[in-house]
């Protein structure tokens, strides 16, 4: 988008989900990304996904398990967004909202990315409707979902099992 002659990158997010899905090569989700690099859009990355991908138990097994998770922390670059009292607050109006409107329990995890992005004013990239739907539609969070076949995707996943 430009204004006034000045180009205004958009910001995304991708959850963990997506990253796994991009390292199967899954192709949704392959040309969500490349579509995105396209456009420049600024990776950012709240610190509890950094968690979240660090945590991987096979994280040290493998190496090259390693060097993508490292890689995919790399895309943020020095966009690694800290959990601040402002997103704090945005998470927990998210899960009382939920739980409150919809009797839906949210994880505080998914919960603070979905803050991040709205206080970032970040589009999220997830395969996860269950619970970024209600609040895209209820709370103006901006989310995309690349798959757009669940059946495809788990098909996808099966075929890649089975040829290891």
């Amino acid at each position: 988008m430009r204004t006034g002659g000045i180009t205004i990158l958009n910001k995304v997010i991708y959850d963990t989900n997506f990253y796994n899905d991009l390292s199967i090569q899954y192709p949704e989700v392959v040309e969500a990304f490349i579509s995105n690099a396209k456009q420049n859009a600024t990776v950012i990355m709240p610190s509890i996904l950094e968690h979240e991908l660090l945590s991987y138990s096979r994280y040290e097994e493998k190496e090259v398990t390693k060097a993508q998770i490292d890689d995919y922390i790399s895309l943020a670059k020095n966009n690694i967004i800290p959990l601040t009292r402002e997103i704090a607050q945005e998470a927990a109006r998210i899960r009382r909202y939920l739980r409150i409107n919809h009797q839906k329990r949210l994880k505080a995890p998914d919960s603070i990315i979905a803050a991040t992005a709205i206080v970032e004013n970040a589009t999220l990239f997830s395969n996860n409707d269950l619970d970024f739907k209600l609040i895209q539609n209820e709370l103006q969070l901006s989310y995309e979902n690349p798959v757009l076949d669940q059946l495809d995707l788990q098909k996808f996943r099966e075929k890649l099992k089975e040829g290891k």
